[in-house]
């Protein structure tokens, strides 16, 4: 299987504004993972009540991590 590799011209990349989107989605995934994480320390730590809706919001976050664990290995 042959692999082909786009090349793109300097004014198509200096127009794009993929550097801008990664780093709006990186930043809010990063406040969601900080949220969660505090939540579940009150819940669990501070008010010793850790719900079942806690536990799903955890499951939600490692489904949600669980494809980019492998690329921030690689980093």
């Amino acid at each position: 299987m042959a692999t082909t590799t786009t090349t793109y011209s300097a004014e198509y990349v200096n127009e794009s504004n993929a550097g801008r989107i990664v780093g709006l989605v990186g930043t809010f995934h990063f406040l969601a993972l900080a949220f969660v994480s505090l939540r579940v320390y009150v819940r669990a730590v501070m008010v010793r009540a850790f719900g079942v809706d806690d536990g799903l919001i955890v499951a939600a976050v490692v489904r949600l991590w669980s494809p980019h664990s492998k690329l921030l290995l690689l980093v």
